[in-house]
């Protein structure tokens, strides 16, 4: 079990105005004076009626100021069998950073706060969790919490929330509501980059299920993900194409259970176990991940054979084919991640090639798009792929799924990016006019507010004029900037672009025919005089 060591957060609330009186459960004789002063005997800065910390905050507390309890306005509270809390009032108003920082403030001040919280009628155990829930959900909670309070980080705060919660659990086997609350705190932990917190609470929900992981989807989702590698944002950057990873280097991400997804796998085919019914698609690709992570690739295309039916050199190994469904982007996205990883990006685009055609209703959405041209830039290696085919591949790919479905290739910011990286190394302007043709007549004034985007339109026409104008082009190009420039604006900008490099291409066309004519006539004349040399003698 873990310890229950007490989190030290300096500065939490700055200029924090309570409004609640503070709950204890023995009078507060053991607060030790600050810088040797005595209780009782103010600083110059308590003087000044100002608290500019916790600790001003737990002195000020000290010395018996009296707090206001604020009526409850709602006159009711979360469960009508259970006696109103104390904040019930501001948990019904949804304030439940307020809530957070007079915890935090309120445990600092009494060690054997966080014991009382349910006996004292501080909170209903439904209340904690709705505050868990509430808090955990709640969008850029980070910057709210610096907000409030400044100086202190905010993944501090929601962890020392997460010591009181787990002294309100005890030694008890959780309850469902318990659980979900704690893989709420896993959760926001691997959100915010702190795996080790994730781990924290991950260990201590092992710990109450006897160091097993219970039958829950998403806590065996966290194992993945903190014991078996399934965070790719957190992988190690990748190799060049035709390069593996050293699995063996020091790495701050590793996996270190390498046994437990086999046997996951072993319980998801098992046609009468409990997990061949609860699986999703984010345990799916969690799997996946793992497996990629850790570079078992057998085991993976085996378990690709066995899901989903789709095998690169073997038949389909015998399946009931109502079992098999439609994988998800998300999967898909996993699958190429995994491969990519581990230097086989030709293979796993062959794999989506036999995915989209065993599955016609298959959805690709935009973050599997996405994640493929990043794949294939990253591990794109001009030595190896002089010609940028691994990228042109991807395109055409994308533009048969598309025309299958008669929807339009989108203008997706990350994609062109992508793209235009190869496109630019190889000089690849033929391919570039295919990317302005099928996307740019698509966006809309309010697409180009994104200077992102405006940057990588220009970009994309720039690429291609300039090589029309160097080769000659005219009428083309002309059509394609009245075909496909989003506005007029830009294509009166695109014109100018390219009657400047027209211009060039003309002046440098006449200087070599100039040059040429010179060197014919230079050698007419050295001709003439060889012949009146011949003469003479």
């Amino acid at each position: 079990m873990l310890s229950r060591r007490r989190l030290s957060i300096p500065f939490v609330i700055r200029s924090w105005s309570s409004s609640f009186p503070p709950v204890s459960s023995h009078i507060h004789e053991d607060l030790k004076p600050i810088n040797g002063q005595a209780i009782g005997a103010p600083s110059t800065s308590d003087v000044s009626g100002k608290t500019n910390s916790l600790q001003g905050l737990l002195l000020k507390r000290a010395t018996n100021e009296t707090f206001k309890v604020q009526p409850n306005p709602y006159n009711k509270h979360i469960d009508p069998k259970t006696p109103a809390s104390r904040f019930s009032a501001p948990i019904q108003a949804q304030e439940y950073v307020k809530v957070l920082m007079e915890l935090t403030l309120q445990s600092r001040l009494d060690p054997d706060f966080n014991k009382i919280i349910f006996t004292a009628n501080v909170l209903t155990p439904t209340e904690l969790s709705t505050l868990v829930q509430g808090l955990l959900i709640s969008s850029r909670l980070v910057e709210k919490l610096i907000h409030v309070a400044p100086g202190t980080r905010g993944t501090e705060v929601i962890f020392n929330l997460y010591l009181i919660y787990i002294q309100t659990v005890g030694d008890r086997r959780l309850t469902p509501l318990q659980l979900n609350d704690l893989n709420r705190f896993v959760t926001f932990f691997i959100e915010t980059s702190q795996l080790r917190k994730a781990q924290t609470v991950l260990d201590f929900i092992l710990a109450s299920y006897d160091n097993q992981i219970p039958s829950d989807v998403t806590t065996t989702i966290h194992y993945l993900q903190l014991r078996c590698g399934a965070l790719p944002e957190n992988w190690p950057a990748q190799p060049k194409a035709g390069m593996m990873h050293n699995y063996s280097s020091r790495s701050k991400y590793k996996a270190f259970d390498r046994k437990f997804v086999p046997a996951l796998i072993g319980l998801l085919n098992s046609p009468t176990g409990e997990w061949s019914l609860r699986i999703n698609d984010s345990l799916e690709a969690a799997i996946v991940y793992s497996l990629g992570f850790m570079g078992q690739l057998p085991v993976l295309e085996k378990y690709i054979n066995q899901r989903w039916g789709i095998s690169l050199n073997s038949p389909r190994e015998p399946k009931i084919v109502e079992t098999l469904s439609t994988p998800s982007s998300e999967i898909l996205v996993s699958i190429l991640t995994s491969f990519g990883r581990n230097g086989r990006i030709v293979p796993a685009l062959e794999l989506m090639d036999l995915f989209i055609e065993k599955y016609p209703e298959l959805n690709l959405d935009t973050p599997f798009w996405e994640r493929l041209f990043h794949l294939c830039t990253s591990m794109w290696d001009a030595k190896i792929d002089p010609m940028g085919q691994l990228s042109n591949g991807s395109w055409e790919v994308m533009k048969e799924w598309h025309y299958k479905r008669g929807t339009k290739v989108r203008a997706d910011y990350t994609v062109l990016k992508d793209r235009l990286t190869v496109l630019r190394a190889t000089n690849n302007y033929r391919g570039a006019a295919d990317v302005i043709t099928q996307c740019f007549s698509q966006l809309h004034q309010e697409d180009l507010q994104s200077t992102e985007m405006m940057a990588i339109v220009q970009k994309y026409f720039k690429l291609v004029l300039k090589n029309q104008a160097a080769s000659g082009c005219y009428h083309q190009s002309l059509r394609l900037i009245k075909n496909a420039s989003p506005s007029q604006e830009l294509a009166k900008s695109f014109r100018e672009y390219f009657n400047l490099h027209r211009q060039k291409y003309v002046q440098r066309t006449q200087k070599r025919s100039e040059a040429a004519q010179q060197k014919s006539k230079a050698f007419d004349e050295d001709e003439e005089e060889d012949m009146l040399l011949g003469r003479l003698w």
